[in-house]
């Protein structure tokens, strides 16, 4: 992090790509071209069979436990969102102990599925450690292939990302773990249309009264 701070000028470490006089259409521009070709690099690289194999195990599970931190929790939050939305029983703690004791009580039933940029985040690794010990199945969204997590999880999908000072904070990176997320519960959904549907007007209906 130092070399690269060192060799980078300041006005680059935020973001490579921009420039400290470019104006907003300027901004705009590199920044969503920027988006798209993360979301392109990550569909590239994205195993079809994986998400066959994740999709079937979610379908068969009693309920999918998400673990995240920090930035990954928040599309952790998302995913139990979308997961509830088409049926999936689903958990997600923002605590960190909320989190252990949901790992230490899955079971073979169960599906973690956990998001991280590392791969090497000492909590979420002790999650799914703990998972994978009760037996459910382990499923990684990460972004960097060589990690601790990568050697515990039974199936990954990378998401990729921008080669900034600042990696793991780049909007780009959430917005391809999100549409990690969309792919699996898109696939559910498909593949349950009854349920899924059935879901949906239930859950909305359920929240239509604090709507205006």
């Amino acid at each position: 992090m130092d070399a690269a701070r060192d060799l980078l000028p300041r006005s680059k470490q935020l973001n490579p790509i921009l420039e400290q006089e470019d104006d907003t259409e300027t901004i705009c521009r590199k920044i969503f071209a920027s988006e798209i070709n993360v979301l392109n690099r990550t569909l590239a690289g994205l195993e079809t069979e994986t998400v066959d194999l994740i999709v079937d195990k979610i379908n068969k599970a009693r309920r999918v436990a998400i673990f995240g931190t920090g930035g990954s929790y928040i599309v952790a939050a998302d995913a139990q969102h979308k997961f509830l939305k088409i049926g999936v029983e689903t958990v997600c703690h923002v605590d960190a102990d909320m989190q252990q004791m949901t790992a230490a009580l899955l079971t073979k039933d169960d599906v973690a599925l956990c998001i991280s940029f590392s791969g090497n985040n000492y909590h979420v690794i002790d999650c799914m450690r703990s998972a994978k010990n009760s037996g459910a199945f382990c499923v990684g969204i990460i972004s960097q292939g060589k990690s601790q997590l990568a050697k515990i999880v039974d199936a990954i999908l990378y998401a990729s990302y921008d080669e900034t000072l600042f990696q793991s904070e780049s909007v780009s990176t959430r917005i391809a773990q999100l549409a990690i997320i969309d792919v699996l519960v898109s696939k559910l959904a498909i593949e349950n249309y009854d349920r899924s549907y059935n879901a949906i007007h239930l859950t909305r209906e359920a929240t239509l009264e604090n709507k205006i």
